[in-house]
This record gives structure tokens, C-alpha cells and sequence, in this order.
């Protein structure tokens, strides 16, 4: 009996329960060897949620903000996106590339992603509410300062604006537009006032600024 009570001790004792759940990313021993005290005998990954780095350049420090949400997508992972958070942004930018390391918390249904894989991360825009934000490339230089094409009774009409802050593709209009106004994105440097318009198609700002 007693023999029987050591051998389950010993037993139960062989068992070994892993923390986390996941998957075995490696065994450093072979079935039959016998691992030394202290030793590791199995690494296990937890995929379900990934650490992503990714590298913000000054410009857009502003735009960035720890808990703000991201988009994931990957070369390989075509039409299928993933949820990321920032948790992390380096004070310190680096002294050779001057870009500061961030990190995002991407969540990973389906273990898709893997670790080393190459992703890239899209922020949505926050902007105060009243804000006008236009494409960067609509504003032109004209005199010295930056202009907009007005669309007018289906001509061109340069507006004087002042810009704000850059946000993600979008730049932000302190004076000058009001909500409404229609504007030329592209094509823009090749009119002058006056020229005449047709317009062909019509896009939201949403969408060019997304």
C-alpha cells in the first residue's frame, strides 16, 4: 500500500500544467530524456492577441494617442483586417531614424497572424468636432501662401486659407473654407481663376482622408 501511495505521489508530481493555454512553439528535450532541476521543458505561444511595433515619425505624434484603436492589415492576409490598440509610445525618438516606437495590442481571431510578420497599421482621424480637414495635396501655394481651388458656379475660384495641423493624409483648415464648400483635389495646379469646370464626379471628404 505504501508503495502504491509513493508511486502516485511520483506520478502526480510528473504532471505538468501550463499557465496559459496556447500552442507548443518548442521542446528542448527528447521523449525519454530526463530535463535537470530548473530546467524548461516546453515553451508554449499564446497567439490570441499579438504585440505590434510600429514607428511613428514626429509629424504625427499629435495624431497618436495611447488607447487609440488601429486597423491591421497584411500583404498576405488580402481583404482580411485586424483590431489593434496602442498600449505603449517611446518619449524618446530614435537618435539615427528619429522615429518614435510605439505598440499596438492587435487581437488575432483565427490565428492568422504570425509572429515576424510584416503588417500595417491605419489610424481613423480625430478631429474636433467643427474642424474642417481637406487632402494635404488640395492645398496650393499661390502668393506665398496656401490656397484652395473653389469650385463656383462651375468655375475655378482661388480661396485664401490658413492651415492647421497635419492629420494622417488630411491637413486642417483654420480660416478660410466653411462647411460645404466644394473644392478641387486634383487638377488643381493646372487652373487658374476663372477656368471653367465640369465636374465629373463628386467624393466625399471621408473618403479621401480615410
Amino acid at each position: 500500500m505504501a508503495n502504491e501511495q509513493i508511486a502516485r505521489k511520483n506520478l502526480s508530481e510528473t504532471n505538468i500544467k501550463a499557465a496559459i493555454s496556447g500552442e507548443i512553439s518548442r521542446l528542448p528535450f527528447e521523449i525519454g530524456e530526463t530535463p535537470p532541476p530548473g530546467a524548461t521543458v516546453v515553451e508554449i505561444t499564446d497567439r490570441t492577441s499579438l504585440i505590434m511595433d510600429i514607428f511613428l515619425a514626429e509629424r504625427n505624434l499629435n495624431s497618436v494617442s495611447i488607447g487609440d484603436s488601429a486597423v491591421v492589415t497584411g500583404v498576405s492576409l488580402r481583404g482580411v483586417s485586424f483590431a489593434g490598440v496602442v498600449r505603449a509610445i517611446s518619449p524618446k525618438g530614435d537618435e539615427r531614424t528619429k522615429l518614435f516606437r510605439a505598440e499596438l495590442v492587435v487581437e488575432n481571431p483565427g490565428l492568422l497572424l504570425r509572429s515576424g510578420q510584416t503588417l500595417t497599421a491605419s489610424f481613423s482621424r480625430r478631429v474636433e468636432s467643427g474642424k474642417i480637414v481637406i487632402p494635404s495635396e488640395a492645398a496650393l501655394s499661390r502668393d506665398g501662401r496656401p490656397h484652395v481651388a473653389l469650385v463656383l458656379n462651375q468655375r475655378a475660384s482661388f480661396q485664401p486659407i490658413t492651415l492647421g495641423e497635419r492629420i494622417g493624409s488630411g491637413v486642417t483648415v483654420l480660416s478660410g473654407l466653411k462647411a460645404g464648400d466644394r473644392i478641387v483635389v486634383e487638377g488643381a495646379l493646372a487652373l487658374f481663376d476663372g477656368a471653367p469646370l465640369n465636374v465629373i464626379r463628386e467624393i466625399s471628404l471621408d473618403s479621401l482622408l480615410n
